[in-house]
């Protein structure tokens, strides 16, 4: 999820950079033989290296990882590795030392 997010917040940023200097622009000079109210010459700064190789990362992380890690979504497992007798008794140490630190507890 992290991972995610980090990306995502990258891209954000990229954009942000891109579009930042858009609106800041010189006063309008009307040119001779231009009608009036005709802006001259303002265009969108192309996408840059940075900002497509920070999109093909996303892609693939999207893509390839994010499926294997179920998108970085969290969830408690339905089964487990260890063999019965091992889980019971490591469940029951479990609770032993559970319940001694409940009893010395402060009062």
């Amino acid at each position: 999820m992290t991972i995610s997010d980090d990306l995502d917040s990258q891209l954000n940023q990229a954009y942000l950079k891109r579009y930042r200097n858009t609106g800041k622009g010189k006063n309008k000079v009307k040119r001779p033989g231009q009608p009036a109210g005709v802006a001259t010459g303002i265009s969108k700064p192309s996408l840059g290296e940075s900002t497509r190789a920070i999109m093909q990362r996303r892609h693939d992380w999207r893509e390839m990882i994010g499926p294997v890690v179920e998108y970085g979504k969290t969830a408690v497992p339905e089964s487990t590795i260890f063999e019965p007798e091992i889980m019971e008794r490591l469940m029951q140490k479990e609770r032993a030392e559970w319940r001694e630190t409940q009893g010395s507890g402060v009062q």
